[in-house]
């Protein structure tokens, strides 16, 4: 078996790491991060994507808690609906464990 090399894409990030404030979304803060690393490394315009959209996918499968998800999970919501951009679905910090509806104009993932 070979390791895989070791990558780091602090420098894809950017300065403007999002705050999750006080809500538990963790995992999708991360997966989002790590998404936008990846999309900017492959050539696509640098921007924020919507953790919003992993969240509600997976809330609508049952799959998340107040204590947050599994990164397993997040995979799901990706590889099937994908992320729109944050201008098109904003952060609400205020909804605790709770989401919403994806906003007018965005097909539900």
């Amino acid at each position: 078996m070979t390791a895989r090399p070791n990558i780091d894409l602090r420098s894809s990030l950017g300065p403007d790491v999002l705050d999750q404030q006080h809500r538990p979304l963790c995992v999708a803060f991360a997966v989002s991060g790590a998404h936008e690393a990846h999309r900017t490394l492959n050539g696509a315009t640098e921007e924020h994507l919507a953790p919003e959209a992993i969240w509600w996918h997976c809330t609508t499968l049952g799959l998340t808690s107040d204590a947050g998800m599994l990164l397993l999970d997040a995979d799901i919501a990706l590889r099937g609906p994908g992320q729109p951009d944050l201008a098109a679905w904003p952060y609400d910090p205020t909804l605790g464990d709770a989401t919403e509806d994806p906003p007018n104009g965005i097909t539900p993932p």
